[in-house]
């Protein structure tokens, strides 16, 4: 567990130290946020009324200093302190981390359940990774069978590696035949580009609202329907009103009674996705990105290829980076295949659990 204060500028710093000196889960905090208008008073108070604090401290000039990424598979806290409910719930919906706390630095179990329960379902090796973008390049694993390759360029653009919204040669220039037509064969380089580009295009896509993806999806809806695409069409268009199901949900109150819990459901951030036909694909494509994660499609002789589709994605307002397709001659399977059938199992394997504890006074 990672835990984390920020102070704010109207912070009451003596009540903040007050509660440190009082709160069990001051042992966990291991790093205070404070304002650089506010620094000289509350090392005055740290000095006089709480030596024995250890945390580290860190001083910020500007909230956008506080937008930091959390640690990669582990249950992150952080403690908001403000006289500005407003503008602590603000910075709370802003910050990417699983349990935000407003004016209090109590967890309970009805808070940490979820986020552990989330979190675990890693497997180790997965739980040992460090770098996210690392993560996602090591469950991508192509086979490297010897065989003829092809340095010629194919003319198709069709046949090439699609990120960064755009059409890409493959870095090494080599090709394999699928289907008698010549396609890019991706190797080390191209897939830690494509996580690159995929990383950019999810900070992009999630900030963006649920109407306006939902306006983005429906065009691209539309144009699978005008090239004939009819199913493929019904398809994205069910799961455009899919997030309308879920809404934010207020949990009961535990004790103490004076804190409330809001729950919310975050994207999780980059899926990867390959599939054997169509419509899995695409009933998968839209659920994820409606949530608002980028995707990476793997193409290979065993799966299915999104290259026909890629350009409609652009034309239809997609940004570059959240539609990505990669393609091997032989690939292993993905560890995760994002096969649930209930809609609210749905949800959860696209999203990741986001809490928000607030003292009611």
């Amino acid at each position: 567990m990672i835990v984390e204060m920020i102070l704010l500028e109207d912070a009451d710093l003596y009540a903040v130290i007050c509660y440190l000196k009082i709160s069990e889960n001051c042992r966990y905090l291991s790093k205070i946020w404070v304002p650089q208008s506010i620094r000289s008073n509350f090392l005055f108070l740290r000095n006089k009324y709480f030596t024995s604090l250890s945390s580290a401290i860190r001083i910020f000039k500007s909230k956008q200093e506080l937008l930091t990424p959390p640690t990669f598979y582990k249950v992150n806290v952080t403690s908001v302190w403000s006289e500005d409910m407003t503008a602590a719930r603000n910075l709370a919906t802003s910050l990417d981390r699983n349990i935000i706390l407003i004016n209090t630095l109590d967890f309970y179990e009805s808070m940490t359940t979820m986020p552990h329960v989330e979190i675990f379902k890693i497997s180790l090796h997965r739980h040992l990774e460090l770098d996210e973008n690392q993560h996602i390049i090591n469950t991508i694993k192509p086979v490297y069978k010897p065989g003829k390759e092809y340095p010629d360029v194919p003319k198709n653009r069709h046949s090439l590696l699609f990120y960064d919204g755009t059409w890409q040669t493959p870095v090494e220039g080599m090709y394999w035949p699928n289907k008698d037509v010549l396609t890019a064969k991706a190797t080390s380089d191209d897939i830690g580009r494509c996580v690159v580009s995929a990383r950019k295009g999810f900070e992009t896509w999630s900030k963006w609202s649920t109407e306006a993806r939902m306006k983005v999806l429906s065009k691209f809806s539309s144009a699978l329907k005008y090239n004939g695409k009819v199913e493929l069409s019904k398809i994205v268009h069910k799961w455009t009103t899919f997030p309308r199901l879920y809404k934010d949900s207020l949990i009961p109150q535990y004790p103490p009674l004076w804190v409330t819990i809001i729950r919310i459901r975050k994207p999780k951030g980059v899926i990867t996705l390959m599939e054997q036909n169509e419509t899995d694909l695409f009933r998968k494509l839209a659920q994820s990105l409606i949530i608002g994660n980028s995707v990476i499609v793997i193409c290979s002789k065993q799966s299915c290829d999104l290259a026909p589709y890629c350009d409609m994605f652009s034309t239809s307002g997609i940004p570059p980076g959240v539609i990505n397709l990669l393609s091997f001659e032989n690939v292993k399977s993905l560890s995760e295949g994002y096969n649930a059938s209930e809609p609210s199992d749905v949800y959860r394997q696209f999203t990741v659990s986001k809490q928000i504890g607030i003292v009611i006074y």
